[in-house]
């Protein structure tokens, strides 16, 4: 994925501008970028949720949902933190759930 939320400053932005949805997989935080045209995303896994493995995998799964879901989205900065049962659940269901969350927060229209 090209567009990759690094800077700590820019993760802060989402945390305390961004607008949330939450689901029993993972909460989104979507905020529109200065950046204009480029969207960019981050996946986050704090250490509560267990070993740096598990961590990973949780970040593995939620970028092949975003990447399933057409991200990065032009416009947006979208942050993907995961919870527990992401690791555990079918893909199509995180993929379900994820994309109720970005048609809420209005990232993605109904075509997808």
């Amino acid at each position: 994925m090209k567009g990759t939320i690094k800077s700590k400053e820019d993760v802060e932005r989402l945390f305390s501008q961004g607008r949330r949805s939450t689901s029993s997989s993972m909460t989104i935080l979507v905020c529109e970028n200065e950046v204009g045209t480029i969207g960019r995303c981050a996946f986050i896994a704090g250490k509560k949720l267990g070993p740096a493995p598990f961590r990973s995998r949780c970040k593995r799964v939620m970028r092949e949902v975003a990447r399933s879901l057409g991200a990065p989205w032009k416009g947006f900065d979208v942050a993907f933190l995961a919870r527990k049962p992401v690791a555990y659940k079918r893909h199509e269901e995180i993929v379900e759930q994820a994309r109720k969350g970005l048609l809420k927060l209005g990232v993605m229209d109904e075509r997808r």
